[in-house]
């Protein structure tokens, strides 16, 4: 990984929210450490050449694909990193949305290629399941289509409840500070 002092700072985009940061540490991202801030509002930011250097891109490249897309371009930012100021951090919450627009063909090498259409395919399928149940839409769920008294639908109502209430648990244990720093290092400031 580079060092943070050799990434490139948001002189090349001056009109991107500043956050204050009030901790950082690293992670660990597709068995890569990554520098991490947690900023005033608690909401943690990779540096996004760490980022980029998972999947073997340039940093520059993916900023400005980043500010073409009209949802990720909120959720980048520069942060004061290193005693280094400017520099270009993507919110964490993020990511899933960025490896999903990712194309594949632009990943060097195949190994990496292979994981992220990997990733893409799984997240495609947690998108049409969330969309399905109703969750991503207004549109009535499934099961509201079908007749009431079949079993099928019965099983069905019963899986979204128990699958919802696993997801619910999940969410919770992994956005605790203990889960989330068993895999982070410290990483100074």
């Amino acid at each position: 990984m580079k060092p943070i002092a050799q990434t490139i700072t948001s002189t090349f985009f001056p009109d991107l929210p500043t956050i204050t940061v009030v901790d950082a540490f690293q992670f660990h991202y597709f068995d890569h450490p990554v520098p991490v801030a947690r900023a005033e509002d608690g909401q943690l930011y990779g540096v996004l050449d760490a980022i980029c250097q998972v999947f073997g891109l340039a940093e520059i490249r993916e900023a400005q694909r980043i500010l073409n897309h009209s949802v990720l371009r909120t959720m980048l930012a520069q942060a004061t990193l290193g005693g280094l100021s400017g520099v270009l951090v993507l919110r964490i919450s993020s990511l899933a949305t960025w490896l999903l627009n990712l194309p594949p063909e632009e990943v060097p090498h195949p190994r990496d290629r292979d994981e992220l259409k990997t990733y893409q395919r799984s997240a495609a399928q947690a998108l049409e399941e969330a969309f399905i149940a109703g969750r991503l839409s207004n549109w009535p769920l499934l099961a509201d289509l079908l007749p009431y008294d079949a079993p099928q639908v019965q099983a069905y109502k019963e899986a979204v409840v128990t699958l919802g209430q696993a997801r619910e648990h999940l969410l919770s244990v992994g956005q605790s500070p203990t889960f989330f720093h068993q895999y982070a290092t410290d990483y100074p400031c």
